[in-house]
Formats: structure tokens, C-alpha cells, sequence
């Protein structure tokens, strides 16, 4: 048997133990799969910056509660935080949430939390899907304005009289330098006196047929910059620009000198009173970042105190480009090697900082601060002293756009400016302001069973480490009365919740031996991994059945390994203990799966006599999906082989983390990226190499 693969990511605060091993039993008893870590306020911030965590679960009554909630907000994480309180009352969920807390529910409603939980897991993967979806389009609108940009057809769109855009071949052709000159401007003015009326009643005309009308093409004589007239032969078609309905004008050109337009696009993104690269470039960058998979910097806003109250009247408006020049090198020092430095605003620089952690850009922060307040800047022969404050956004997978990322910065400067005590700090990090399928019955499953509709699929395990074994692992698949597979996640728990659990893995074992039987005429080296179920390893009399059925397909026992999870096991530890011994007396294995989701995965190395452990999926999935850090992986399979255990990877679903796995000793894998589940043990492992 199988169970679903979906790993809820769970963090639990909470002063006891027991009760947190108590919250992990009860959601594994409603089939929730969950890789959970007990947190404190000291291992709080290590966690967020080193895993993708998708819960918070905390007591109201435990000491860091605020201090974790605080943590989430300042490292800008989509972790929804559930209290539970042993007290009653509406005013306690009313606490919580101005706590910071996405509900509140009492310690002993179960069943409460168990909705609450799957609605908090559902909104959170729905905002992530919306960010992913706005980063696609915000992609492919920037693919677009690239390549109308860039093409070297004068291109123009217009809506009720309005150039909505023009790109800059456009502009070219009217003698324009910017295309920015021609934006919102009327097209009548665009075009001369004596042809307005004439092109006024043809766009009047073109717009009210709408898209009755095919490609019109059109000769304007239009009046460029220098006031001399171009003739243009334009082609009109009906389009959209940034959603909005208008008329798309286009006409052919040939840009005469490149390397001159070149220049100017260069000359464009810079400031000239600093040499620094201008706010139009930092948002451009900033975009670029947030359309790669996994995102991850800082933004500071770092803004010069006072700086129209005091410096620039002090200096003088002309000297003041030369106050900023000089601060702006007083700041390059301080940035990372990566860092880029623009000049924001009149009183205001931004940098994008590829620092690695928070408390790099901390350090950071005040070290441009202190540079800043211990230098003295001379200009037009007077003598200033600057301060500064900087706001800091964070920028990762739940970052919208640059101009949110932006605003985060200035509202936290603005925090700053809102504080008016002397000694109020000169640094602050963005917070987030917080405001108040057709079901499986049982009936299905037992025609299933009586109708045996049911079917196995064997997916290879590979070794990575030169081994001559050839394992599959055996999956099983309910099919429905039209012959459709149905999903275990939606059959399994419901076969335990009846009683058929036992059954159905009698059943795969049986129908395994057989096709095993067949399958070792032709490759005498296959070996099965076959998952048992809680209610199996408590039958006392399935290793001697399994024996007897070993015996009449004639197949040795160390072909076949029995699979158990490694919260069956902790939650069933002395029958497994037996169980196990068991399974070796008659030289068959077991193996350890979903290994690692536990509080103490190392008590279960130290209570379970087995050489063999699966890796929990989520581990490499947040690798290959979340372009997380494979440390807590690596960590994990330490303990494993220090322990001269033997270790299997599943889901692998690309080659990116391969070399990881290799580097990190694994022995075996298993994913889509090898082969997908198969009605037929067909893999060829001559290809292993």
C-alpha cells in the first residue's frame, strides 16, 4: 500500500514535548502526513531562513510566541500562525489575531483544528499560486514591452485620441529623443493642420467598427520635432495595451546609427548628477529578480535626514549633487560585492543587496550609518554632517512586484520618521501590518475488493553507489467502476477507518509474489519493496502467512522488503520492534520510509534494529521546487550513515539535485526523473552508470 505524498511543513511552539508529539499523533491518526520541528525563539529565526515551513501551531501561553510571530513578519514568510488556548471566550480569538494569528482554537477541539488547518493549508497554497501566476504575467509583459521597445517597427497605440505608447522607433521617426515626448500627447498634433479633420474622421470611423474592419493601412503626414513633415504609411489594426482597448498604429524604419541608440539607452538609466544608476534601473532589476524561480534579496531604502531642512539650504541647490556624490562613496564600501547602488530620490539612495542573511544586512545597515555620521562632506567651501535612516524590505517567492517591494522600504522609513524619541532606531525591516472531489464511501471500497478492482505499478529504486540489486517499489491503484484510477490519498484512510486495511495488503503481497515469481525467470535480481499498513504490522500471523505464500511461488525471502512509515512505527514501537525481528527471521528486510518527519528522527534509528531508511519526499522536493538549501537533507543523511545505515531518496523529479544527493553518500533513488510507476518492471539497470 501506499500513502500520499503531501508533507504538511510544520513548525509547533509549545513549552511540552508531549503535548506537541500528542498534536503529531492526532494529525497523523486523521492522515495527515507531517515533517514537524518543536521551535523556540532561538532556533525560531534558523528555521525560516533555512526551510520553507508552511505552519505555525503555538500555545498562547508559551514565552516566544510573540517573539516567532514577530520573526515570520520580519522575514516576510507566508506561514500562517494557529494558537491554541485552554481558555474560552470570543475575546480569545479576538487576542489572538491582533497577536498576529491567523485563528484561535481550544486545546481539546480536534476536530476544529483539523478544518482550520486544512483551510489555512488551502489559502496558502492559493496565494502562492497567485504569486506564481503574477510573476508569469508580469514575465510575459515584460517580454512584450521588451520586444515593442526594441523593434525597429515605429510602433503606436492609441485610444480616444492618445498616443497610450509609442516606442522609441516611433519617436525616431518624428525626431524625437525620448519617447516619452510623444506619450499622452493628442494624435491630431501629431499630424499637420491641414490633414486633422481628414484623420479625426477616419480614427472617429476605424474605432466604431470595431473588429468588423481587417488591417487598414493609412498615409499620415505627420510633424516631427523640427517642425519638418514626414510622410508615413501606416498599418492600423484593433489591439489592447495594458488591458485597455485602442488602435495599434505600425510603420517600417531602419535605425541608422545603433551604437548612437545604444548610447542614449545606456545614458538613459543613469543619474548624472551621481553617476549612479537611476530609479528607473533599480525597478527594471528589481523586476528582472522577481521573475527568476526563487527570488531572494534585500532592498534598502536609505534615506539623508533633513536633508531640504538642512543640507540643501546650507550648500545650495547646485552643490547638493555633489553632497549626495560623496555620500554615495561613503556607501559602496559598506555593500556586498553584488550589491548594485542607485540614486532614488533627491534626498535618497536604494540598494539591492544579494547579502545572504538578514544579519548581514544588519551589519550592513550600520555600518553605512556609521560611515556616514563619521565623515564630514565639504562642498561649495561649507562643511555638513549627514545622518541617515534606512528602511530594509525583504525580497523572495512572496514579493509581488518592485513597486511593492519599494513602498515596504518607504513604509518602513516612514515607521521611522513616526517615532520622534532621540534614541529611536535608525534601521527597520518592513512588518506587514495585520487586520482584524467527489468523496471515496466505504461501499465503494468493499466492491472494490470483492471485484477486485484494484491494480499494482512497480516504480525502480536506483543505486547510486554501483549495487547489482534491482529493486521496485509496489504502488497500489484503486480503479472505479469505470475503469478510471482513484487516488490512495482518497481510499487508503478510508480502508483502515473499515477495517480492510490488513486485506488490501494481503492482497499486494499476494499478487506481488506472483508477478515477482515471473519477473525473476527473466531478471533473477528484482527485488520488491512492498508498504504494509499499522493494522498489518499488529497481525501476528502475517509473516508466517507471507512465508507460506514466499514458499509456493518458490522465491527467496531476501527478495521482498516490507515497508513501514516512520510514524506507524513510533506510534505502533513495540509491535514494529516484533515485527520486524519477524521479517528478518524468515531473511526478508524492512525499511524505515518517510523518515525524518518526526520530532527525534534519531530515536528512531536507536530503537529500530533495520538497516534500511527512505528519506521523507518533501525533503527533496523543497530542493528541486523551492531551491532550498539541501543542508537539512545532508544533515539528516549524516546521522543515517553514522549509524551505518543504508539510505533511499524518493521523488527525484530532476537532474539539479543529483550531485547534491551524490556528494551526500545516498546509496539509492527513486522519482519521475528515473521512471514513472509502471504496470510492468520493465527499467533497464545496465543503464545505472
Amino acid at each position: 500500500m501506499m500513502i500520499s505524498d503531501q508533507t504538511l511543513r510544520l513548525l509547533i511552539l509549545n513549552d511540552s514535548e508531549s503535548e506537541a508529539e500528542r498534536l503529531i499523533s492526532m494529525l497523523h491518526n486523521a492522515g495527515k502526513n507531517v515533517r514537524a520541528q518543536l521551535v523556540t525563539a532561538e532556533t525560531m529565526e534558523a528555521q525560516l531562513q533555512e526551510q520553507n515551513w508552511e505552519l505555525l501551531i503555538a500555545e498562547d501561553s508559551a514565552a516566544d510566541v510573540d517573539h516567532c510571530i514577530q520573526a515570520i513578519r520580519r522575514h516576510n514568510k507566508d506561514v500562517p500562525v494557529i494558537l491554541q488556548s485552554d481558555r474560552e471566550g470570543s475575546h480569545i480569538a479576538v487576542e489572538g489575531m491582533k497577536r498576529g494569528a491567523s485563528d484561535v482554537v481550544q486545546l481539546d477541539q480536534d476536530q476544529h483544528l483539523l478544518l482550520v488547518i486544512d483551510r489555512e493549508v488551502e489559502n496558502r497554497r492559493q496565494r502562492q499560486q497567485r504569486i506564481q501566476s503574477d510573476k508569469k504575467r508580469r514575465e510575459a509583459e515584460q517580454r512584450a514591452h521588451e520586444l515593442l521597445d526594441s523593434s525597429r517597427d515605429g510602433i503606436a497605440f492609441i485610444q480616444d485620441g492618445l498616443c497610450l505608447y509609442v516606442n522609441k522607433s516611433f519617436a525616431e521617426l518624428l525626431k524625437y529623443q525620448d519617447a516619452e515626448e510623444v506619450e499622452c500627447t493628442p494624435v491630431i498634433d501629431l499630424v499637420e493642420e491641414s490633414q486633422q479633420a481628414e484623420v479625426k474622421s477616419f480614427l472617429q470611423e476605424f474605432t466604431l467598427q470595431g473588429g468588423e474592419l481587417e488591417q487598414q493601412q493609412y498615409k499620415l503626414r505627420c510633424v516631427c520635432s523640427d517642425d519638418s513633415i514626414q510622410e508615413l504609411l501606416v498599418s492600423l489594426n484593433h489591439g489592447r495595451f495594458e488591458e485597455e482597448p485602442c488602435i495599434e498604429l505600425r510603420t517600417q524604419s531602419n535605425v541608422q546609427d545603433q551604437d548612437m541608440v545604444e548610447e542614449m539607452q545606456k545614458m538613459k538609466q543613469l543619474d548624472h548628477g551621481t553617476g549612479l544608476y537611476n530609479r528607473q534601473y533599480m525597478s527594471k532589476h528589481l523586476n528582472q529578480l522577481l521573475n527568476t524561480e526563487a527570488p531572494k534579496a534585500f532592498v534598502m531604502l536609505i534615506e539623508i535626514d533633513n536633508f531640504f531642512e538642512q543640507v540643501q539650504p546650507k550648500v545650495g541647490l547646485s552643490a547638493s549633487d555633489d553632497v549626495l556624490k560623496q555620500i554615495a562613496e561613503l556607501i559602496l564600501p559598506c555593500l556586498g560585492e553584488k550589491d548594485i547602488l542607485t540614486r532614488f530620490a533627491d534626498d535618497a539612495f536604494m540598494v539591492l543587496s544579494h547579502l545572504p542573511t538578514m544579519d548581514a544586512v544588519q551589519k550592513c545597515c550600520e555600518s553605512i550609518l556609521k560611515s556616514c555620521g563619521d565623515s564630514i562632506i565639504e562642498a561649495n567651501n561649507k562643511t555638513v554632517q549627514v545622518n541617515a535612516s534606512i528602511g530594509v524590505a525583504v525580497v523572495n517567492e512572496n514579493s509581488s512586484d518592485s513597486d511593492t517591494v519599494i513602498d515596504q522600504a518607504a513604509e518602513a522609513i516612514n515607521s521611522i520618521r513616526s517615532e520622534e524619541s532621540e534614541d529611536a532606531p535608525k534601521i527597520k525591516i518592513y512588518e506587514p501590518k495585520r487586520v482584524g472531489s467527489e468523496k471515496t464511501n466505504a461501499d465503494d471500497i468493499q466492491k472494490a475488493i470483492a471485484q477486485g478492482r484494484f491494480r499494482l505499478l512497480f516504480q525502480p529504486v536506483i543505486s547510486l553507489r554501483g549495487s547489482g540489486e534491482e529493486f521496485y517499489e509496489v504502488l497500489l491503484r484503486m480503479l472505479d467502476e469505470h475503469g478510471e484510477e482513484i487516488s490512495p490519498a482518497h481510499f487508503l484512510d478510508l480502508a483502515k477507518s473499515i477495517g480492510s486495511a490488513t486485506k488490501l495488503d494481503r492482497w499486494v503481497i499476494l499478487e506481488s509474489m506472483k508477478t515477482l515469481a515471473k519477473q525473476r525467470s527473466q531478471s533473477p535480481k528484482t527485488k520488491l519493496m512492498i508498504t504494509v499498513s499499522a493494522e498489518s504490522i499488529q497481525d501476528r500471523t502475517l509473516i508466517s502467512w507471507v512465508s507460506r505464500v514466499l514458499q509456493a511461488a518458490k522465491i527467496g525471502a531476501n527478495s521482498v522488503a516490507f515497508q513501514i512509515s516512520e510514524k506507524d512505527a513510533n506510534q505502533n514501537l513495540k509491535e514494529t520492534q516484533s515485527f520486524i525481528k519477524e521479517v528478518q527471521g524468515i531473511k526478508a528486510s524492512c525499511v524505515i520510509t518517510n523518515f525524518g518527519c518526526s520530532l527525534n528522527p534519531s530515536n528512531t534509528i536507536k530503537h529500530l534494529e533495520t538497516d534500511l531508511y527512505k528519506v521523507d519526499g518533501s525533503f527533496a522536493m523543497d530542493i528541486q521546487n523551492n531551491n532550498q538549501s539541501p543542508d537539512a537533507l545532508i544533515a539528516l543523511l549524516g546521522e543515517l550513515h553514522e549509524a551505518g545505515k543504508t539510505s533511499f531518496i524518493p521523488q527525484v523529479e530532476n537532474a539539479s539535485i543529483l550531485s547534491s544527493l551524490w556528494q551526500a553518500g545516498v546509496h539509492y533513488i527513486q522519482g519521475h526523473y528515473l521512471q514513472a510507476p509502471a504496470p510492468a518492471m520493465e527499467y533497464d539497470f545496465t543503464m545505472d552508470g
